[in-house]
């Protein structure tokens, strides 16, 4: 049998490696299913037998997908990820069959699939989401103790206590401000002392960290490298950016948004039914629309700015050029800890949102 696989990525990654020169300009279901049929077509003098996709744009962008795919291509299943979904049965969107295997390593999803290679096409499949535990998946004493003797190595560089939090902070969720998503934010500020750091909260990758601190934590809840950008805002830049972030649709989930963690100092209250601020503070003072405001944001949010923040880099650097403060993210946080040896979360909160049935 010949098996052709096909990847497909979100428009998030996408966004990030454009701008690298790394892959071509897929930028929405629409081009990706083209592409699709391009790249088919390409192998169409290759006797193929199955085609799959793998993507990792989401359960819903999947199903989009695969409505806009031509039957004559022949991708025969579409293999997802990105959005955690779990199916206890493949969802079947004209004709193909989509599935995902929710997060992390709990489950694996098993694909049994009989294939008709005369006519290359599906004869029969079953699926199942097995859990993964010592009665499915027995453990490999041997394999373990070539893991055990790596650990060994890795514990000396990765178990080194970097900080110390009085107590654990959380991150339980992305579309809020977090306790440590307040403390990563002011770390930066800290040390590379700016009027604002926004800091991404997808970037923070596990719910909590604390009270002991090592590099190996730290590199788990947060394992994006790569350099910070510094910008200056005026009020009413900064003003109109983060009403963007605010917008209703992303509350309302009709359009994909970013959200940012604020570093201390800053206030800002947000009424949704007015669609207004009610304050908006630096360092205790209202903003001031002519007033310029150092702003820090990492390599991803500063390449992404017009998408996130609907602000133009061109009418940015009108109000001075934009300067890479660090090369490496990292590095920072590394030189505030080991100036810190307790870090403690202060002046919290920074997000008030009125929401239309109360805060939020």
């Amino acid at each position: 049998m010949r098996v052709l696989f096909i990847g497909i990525l979100t428009e998030n990654v996408l966004a990030n490696t454009q701008r690298e020169g790394f892959i071509g300009m897929l930028v929405d279901v629409e081009d990706a299913a083209k592409e699709v049929g391009k790249i088919c077509d390409a192998y169409r003098d290759v006797d193929i037998d199955f085609t799959v996709l793998l993507t990792h744009i989401g359960f819903e962008e999947d199903k989009r997908l695969a409505e806009k795919l031509n039957p004559a291509w022949g991708v025969d299943i579409i293999i997802g990820g990105h959005s955690h979904t779990r199916l206890s049965e493949p969802c079947v969107v004209a004709g193909i069959p989509i599935v995902q295997a929710a997060v992390g390593t709990d489950q694996i999803g098993r694909f049994d699939i009989m294939v008709d290679t005369d006519n290359n096409c599906i004869d029969s499949y079953t699926w199942q989401c097995i859990p993964i535990t010592e009665e499915n998946c027995p453990r490999d004493e041997a394999l373990e103790e070539i893991i055990v003797q790596l650990k060994e190595y890795t514990d000396e560089k990765y178990k080194r206590v970097l900080t110390r939090f009085p107590r654990e902070y959380t991150h339980p969720r992305r579309d809020s401000e977090t306790e440590l998503g307040d403390v990563m934010a002011e770390c930066l500020r800290a040390q590379l002392g700016v009027d604002l750091v926004m800091f991404g909260s997808g970037s923070i990758r596990k719910p909590a960290l604390g009270p002991i601190v090592t590099l190996g934590d730290f590199k788990e809840v947060f394992p994006f490298g790569g350099p910070l950008y510094g910008i200056k805002l005026t009020g009413v830049q900064l003003r109109h950016a983060l009403k963007y972030i605010l917008r209703e649709d992303v509350f309302l989930g009709k359009e994909h948004g970013s959200s940012y963690q604020l570093s201390a100092g800053t206030y800002c209250e947000y009424d949704r039914a007015t669609q207004s601020f009610v304050s908006f503070k630096i360092n205790g003072k209202e903003i001031q629309d002519s007033d310029l405001y150092t702003v820090v944001l990492q390599e991803y949010h500063f390449a992404n700015m017009e998408r996130y923040m609907d602000l133009k880099l061109e009418e940015v650097e009108r109000n001075g050029k934009s300067v890479e403060v660090a090369s490496d993210v990292h590095n920072v946080f590394e030189a505030y800890f080991a100036s810190h040896p307790l870090v403690e979360l202060r002046d919290t909160p920074r997000y008030i949102v009125h929401g239309l049935g109360g805060v939020e």
